[in-house]
């Protein structure tokens, strides 16, 4: 999508890097069926009704206002958005508009263990045996 819509922004090792679309490319009509040819599938539909909602409500100007807003105000207008719920609005609200609260590092936190966990708990299905002492030693030791 990007390579396709974005625009060249420079190189970085011999491969071209390009910038995310503009809103008012990814809210044209025909868009829809054009990310689903690029394989984004049911999300199209939301790319695309996202990118409209934003341009009506006053384009990348709206996005930019959210960052005005308390954190919970941010989220709940993220929330209006076609596809995207209270998970994916703290997502943006914390790494594109750089909002943070606790409730957010609990969440980046949590998730982190989770993967981690599930990374350890596979180490021990597949070989059968607890995963290396230094794989654990990281963790905490009391609760």
């Amino acid at each position: 999508m990007c390579q396709k819509y974005g625009k060249h922004v420079g190189d970085v090792e011999g491969k071209a890097m390009f910038s995310f679309p503009e809103v008012a490319v990814l809210a044209k009509d025909g868009m829809e069926e054009e990310l689903r040819n690029l394989n984004f599938g049911y999300r199209a539909k939301y790319i695309h009704q996202s990118a409209k909602l934003v341009q009506q409500n006053g384009g990348p100007e709206w996005l930019n206002g959210l960052r005005k807003l308390s954190y919970e105000e941010t989220v709940k207008e993220l929330m209006t958005l076609p596809g995207v719920g209270r998970k994916v609005a703290d997502c943006i609200a914390l790494f594109s508009m750089v909002r943070t609260t606790s409730k957010d590092s609990f969440v980046i936190i949590f998730s982190i263990v989770h993967r981690t966990s599930q990374n350890l708990c596979q180490w021990t299905r597949t070989f059968g045996r607890s995963p290396p002492a230094t794989m654990l030693s990281w963790l905490p030791t009391k609760p």
